[in-house]
C-alpha cells in the first residue's frame, strides 16, 4: 500500500513538474502575434511625426489643453507699476509666441501642419490667430528673483479642432 502511494505520488509529481516546465513555453507561443501584412502595418502606424520639445510649453493630452509659460523684463528706466505692466506684457508676448510656434507646427494629418492648412484657408487662419491671442491667463504674473515676470497661458485644443474640422492627434 505504501509503495503504491509513493509511486502514484511520484507519477503525479512528474506530471506536475512537466506541466510547470511546459507552461512558459505555451504562454510564449500564445503571446507571439501573427505577422502582419504591409498594408495592415501602414494602417496601424501613425505617420504624424512627434512635436519637437519646446522649453516653456507643454500639452496636457488628458484635458486637451496647451500650457505656455512666458517670461519678460521691463525697461531699465521703468519703475513701480509701469515696470510691472511692461514686464507682464513682455511675458505674455513671449508665451503667445511659444503658443503660436507650437500650434502652427502641429500636424493635423500626415504631411499637413496647421500652418500648411491655414495657407489654403486664410479666413480660418485669422480665427486661429485670434484664438492664440485670446489664450487665458492661468494666474497673475509672478515676479521672479531676477526681476523678471513670468506668466502662464492656457488654450484648449478643442477650439483649434473646431476651426480646422479635424481632431489633432496625440503627437
Amino acid at each position: 500500500m505504501m509503495k503504491t502511494n509513493f509511486t502514484s505520488l511520484l507519477h503525479k509529481g512528474c506530471l506536475i513538474g512537466f506541466l510547470i516546465l511546459l507552461s512558459p513555453a505555451c504562454a510564449l507561443a500564445q503571446e507571439q502575434p501573427a505577422e502582419k501584412s504591409f498594408a495592415e502595418t501602414l494602417l496601424e502606424e501613425s505617420f504624424v511625426p512627434a512635436l519637437k520639445p519646446m522649453p516653456g510649453i507643454w500639452i496636457d493630452w488628458r484635458k486637451r489643453r496647451i500650457h505656455a509659460f512666458g517670461r519678460g523684463f521691463s525697461r531699465e528706466d521703468a519703475v513701480g507699476p509701469q515696470a510691472r505692466l511692461l514686464a507682464t506684457r513682455a511675458a505674455k508676448a513671449d508665451a503667445l509666441r511659444r503658443l503660436a510656434a507650437l500650434i502652427y507646427g502641429m500636424h493635423l494629418e500626415a504631411g499637413m501642419t496647421v500652418d500648411n492648412w491655414g495657407q489654403s484657408h486664410p479666413e480660418e487662419r485669422k480665427l486661429i490667430e485670434g484664438l492664440i491671442k485670446g489664450a487665458q491667463e492661468a494666474s497673475e504674473a509672478e515676479q521672479q528673483p531676477d526681476g523678471s515676470y513670468e506668466i502662464q497661458l492656457i488654450m484648449p485644443l478643442a477650439a483649434v479642432e473646431a476651426l480646422t474640422g479635424k481632431q489633432i492627434p496625440y503627437q
